[in-house]
């Protein structure tokens, strides 16, 4: 078993969508098939629209002024 993906890398590699979007049909279960499209669908949506910068990312201010 893989560890979880992170929707940054979600985002943005196209190998990660496919291996989360095929393993979700391979369960058959409707449900995760569902979770699997919106996933990728808002990750690459959250990307486009620049909304994937988490407060964490940003720089604070800078110590020298």
């Amino acid at each position: 078993m893989q560890p979880p993906v992170t929707d940054e890398k979600l985002a943005t590699d196209p190998d990660a969508q496919f291996e989360l979007l095929r393993d979700a049909y391979a369960s058959r279960d409707q449900e995760q098939i569902d979770q699997a499209i919106y996933r990728v669908f808002y990750a690459r949506r959250e990307r486009k629209q620049g909304l994937d910068a988490w407060p964490g990312d940003a720089a604070g201010p800078s110590d020298t002024l």
